[in-house]
């Protein structure tokens, strides 16, 4: 018995076809764009349904948007980093974006080789958290596409930055243990 061929995609002509609409009205749903009223939507969007059609991520990317942002975690073990994922994806619930994990274990050379392969992709956006790279590759890296640093000191013209207050946090500590009555504080180096 031979296996079943396997289904062809479904395209954007085959909605076009179904829902008896051009293939712009189509791409025009697809981007939520300005021309397509409410009855060509719901017809389309039938269609989309129907048919079980999905946009080509690779063919979005040659339009300009993958709707893809590229997260660096150095350590997927640290119990910090995924209450910054889960930020992150909050953020992003209500939009077509979706996350896509590099790990960046702690090392220049993997952080390269991660973050040179979101470039490849055509990720929309990169948030890199805690890196320790050079200032001159995290540059590099936003000079190709927008670029957000998280948790680590410094700022750039080039990228973002996301970092807390040591000085700050470092007194409320100080202060909250003083006020409990404690006065041999110490914090121990490392």
């Amino acid at each position: 018995m031979e296996p079943p061929a396997p289904r062809r995609r479904v395209t954007i002509v085959d909605v076009a076809r179904h829902a008896q609409v051009s293939t712009t009205a189509v791409s025009k749903v697809l981007r939520n764009a300005y021309g397509a009223g409410p009855d060509m939507r719901a017809r389309v969007r039938r269609a989309i349904d129907e048919l079980g059609y999905r946009p080509h991520a690779g063919g979005r990317g040659l339009r300009g948007q993958t709707y893809t942002v590229g997260v660096m975690l150095p350590d997927i073990r640290n119990p910090f980093f995924p209450e910054i994922l889960d930020g992150i994806t909050a953020s992003l619930k209500e939009t077509e974006y979706q996350v896509f994990l590099g790990p960046g274990c702690n090392g220049e050379k993997e952080e390269a080789r991660v973050t040179e392969a979101m470039i490849d992709r055509g990720m929309d956006g990169i948030i890199l958290i805690a890196p320790v790279s050079s200032r001159a590759h995290l540059e590099r890296v936003a000079s190709s596409v927008p670029t957000v640093v998280v948790g680590r000191h410094g700022t750039s013209p080039v990228y973002d930055t996301v970092a807390d207050d040591d000085i700050e946090g470092a007194s409320l500590v100080v202060g909250h243990l003083a006020g409990l009555g404690h006065r041999r504080i110490v914090h121990p180096p490392g």
